[in-house]
């Protein structure tokens, strides 16, 4: 269902309300929403749109392997709260994260919320349930079933929903003077949106990062089915046409009608040109279009747009492509990846998780209480921490216990509290030692020493 179906549906709205319903749509539409926000919701107005992003996630396959390798790093991390300090795996409220709904467990979940994320920097949360209570279940929703309709402040005025376990509109109500909640109209479901940063002028919906690389994305996507054209059609003609009997302008544009569509575009690619001339009788001559520097470029270019699709998501050259990887690098690779793709992006989901959800259970609502991760479950990260420590006791200015405060599960251990000079074992707050002399010997030992002789 395209937008402006999924703007003006009726699909569950009751049949009796449906001449108000209709008004208030209209009047919403002429007076809260700019003139221009049908045609940038269908044209994107030089945005890539959720459509588009989505259609770019099947059709490219830098795009999908950058999408698919963080989100299935992300899938692999589990969540747990965070309260005053401490993690807390035992809560109803990771119970409902790791068992959303019935239709999809914790991966497909996350993996969902994660990549709609990562397309379009848009993602949707559904609770099922009496709003002002812990959900029942909770739902992904991609932000191509959901059209948006803002507010004369810039903001959000109500969201309308098609095609999902809860369709219809959910307005904008503000609580408590501040806290601004999407409740649909009976309040047992409520929406919530994950937002990336907005450079248009409204903050209705965050810009998709393939915006910033549309370019290189159509790049790829032409030239793949440029090159198949060359494979299925087998030849690789470069052409400029020049009719040497002057027709007049009726005729060179039905001409030039006739060459774009027999010729140019990737479906034409490397199709044989056959024409004739008055020139010698029964003469046939088949001349080969070589190809130019242009088309030699397309292999440079295509890798440096693949390159920059990877660079716009952080991740790291030598996890995939082996020109830049090494067996020295590969290592730091991994932990680049986590530190610069995968966390930030976990953070922001799991940072939305706790803004909807946390406020939802009274024994959390008064906590500092947030849905994080332990950084400890991830390898990664865990061998950076254990470089860590190495080189801090190398420094050697911290004790046994204070290092292992750094480590899971690790408690102090007896005589673990003082700092040792290295190469004496000699804790740095005791005195030092006399030096070891005849003297101090024979003092130890309790020998006198023998009067010398005259």
């Amino acid at each position: 269902m395209n937008i402006l179906s999924r703007i003006f549906s009726t699909k569950n709205v009751d049949t009796k309300n449906v001449e108000t319903k209709a008004a208030e749509t209209v009047n919403m539409t002429v007076q809260n929403v700019p003139p221009s926000f049908l045609y940038n919701a269908i044209f994107g107005n030089g945005i890539v749109t959720s459509t588009q992003a989505f259609k770019y996630y099947r059709d490219n396959a830098a795009v999908a392997i950058a999408v698919d390798m963080i989100a299935e790093a992300v899938e692999e991390i589990k969540p747990m709260l965070m309260i005053n300090g401490e993690f807390e795996t035992d809560h109803e409220l990771i119970n409902l994260i790791l068992n959303p709904n019935g239709f999809n467990d914790y991966k497909e979940f996350m993996g969902t919320v994660i990549r709609n994320y990562l397309l379009t920097h848009n993602s949707y949360l559904l609770a099922l349930g009496n709003y002002k209570f812990p959900p029942l279940e909770l739902y992904p929703i991609k932000p191509t079933n959901i059209a948006i309709y803002p507010n004369v402040d810039g903001y959000v005025d109500q969201y309308y929903m098609s095609n999902t376990v809860s369709d219809g509109q959910y307005r904008r109500e503000v609580e408590r003077g501040k806290l601004t909640k999407f409740i649909n109209e009976d309040g047992l479901a409520e929406l919530y949106h994950i937002m990336g940063y907005s450079s248009t002028a409204d903050n209705s919906q965050g810009d998709s990062p393939l915006t910033a690389i549309l370019g290189d994305i159509q790049h790829i996507i032409k030239g793949n089915a440029h090159n198949i054209g060359l494979l299925e059609n087998g030849a690789s003609p470069s052409i400029w046409v020049d009719f040497g009997d002057a027709p007049p302008e009726t005729e060179l544009s039905n001409r030039r009608t006739n060459i774009d569509q027999q010729l140019t575009g990737p479906e034409n690619t490397g199709k044989p040109i056959v024409t004739s001339s008055d020139g010698q009788k029964g003469k046939t001559t088949i001349t080969d279009l070589t190809m130019n520097n242009r088309d030699m470029a397309y292999e440079k270019l295509n890798e440096f747009a693949n390159l920059n699709v990877f660079k716009r998501y952080g991740i790291p050259l030598p996890l995939v492509t082996l020109a830049a990887s090494t067996f020295n690098n590969f290592h730091n690779a991994i932990l680049y990846f986590y530190e610069k793709a995968v966390i930030p992006n976990i953070n922001t989901i799991f940072g939305g998780m706790s803004k909807f959800l946390i406020l939802k259970y009274k024994d959390l609502a008064n906590t500092d209480a947030v849905i994080t991760f332990n950084p400890n479950e991830i390898p990664a990260l865990m061998t950076k921490k254990l470089e860590e420590i190495k080189t801090r006791k190398d420094i050697n200015i911290e004790s046994t216990n204070e290092l292992r405060t750094m480590l899971p599960d690790r408690e102090d251990i007896e005589g673990g509290d003082s700092v040792y000079i290295q190469g004496s074992m000699r804790a740095i707050d005791e005195e030092e030692p006399e030096p070891v002399t005849e003297e101090t010997i024979r003092k130890d030992l309790g020998i006198e020493k023998e009067p010398e002789e005259e």
